[in-house]
């Protein structure tokens, strides 16, 4: 039986432009994982920011005002960083879903205070297509949420 690992996160909106929340991830074979993605994010992070501890989290790379993003201020390391990210993606095979609600809408169509948590409604609709994917794949997973587990670096 495989093992499989959902990595999840969200996108809030940004109103005026989207009232659209998501909340999506990639889900990979576990053993895969460590022999592969690891060694691979771990020289990226290495060659490019020479730190193996820093988060890839989109937001402070794009801002480049901490310390530790700095360097991204740099072409060749921005350009290298992002080149490196796309050849992640040509190269590794992850699955990937996602589910997106209107923020706006919800509202009108649950009716309860209880029921207004878009993201709840949004990780019950990817658990159940989680659970679909472990069993048509015979396997069994975990679920990481905005990691920062020591053991998945």
């Amino acid at each position: 039986m495989n093992e499989y690992i959902l990595f999840l996160d969200e996108s809030k909106p940004n109103p005026p432009s989207s009232t659209l929340f998501s909340l999506g991830g990639c889900i990979v074979e576990k053993l895969y994982y460590e022999q592969n993605i690891i060694p691979y994010i771990l020289k990226l992070k290495e060659d490019i920011f020479e730190d193996t501890s820093i988060i890839f989290h989109e937001t402070d790379i794009r801002e480049a005002s901490k310390i530790k993003y700095r360097v991204m201020r740099n072409v060749d390391k921005r350009t290298a960083f992002w080149n490196g990210m796309a050849q992640f993606f040509d190269t590794f095979t992850l699955s990937v879903i996602c589910s997106v609600i209107d923020t706006n809408n919800i509202k009108t169509v649950y009716n309860s205070r209880y029921l207004n948590d878009e993201y709840f409604i949004a990780l019950q609709i990817l658990l159940e297509n989680y659970a679909h994917f472990l069993e048509a794949n015979n396997g069994i997973g975990s679920i990481v949420i905005e990691s920062r587990n020591p053991w998945l670096r």
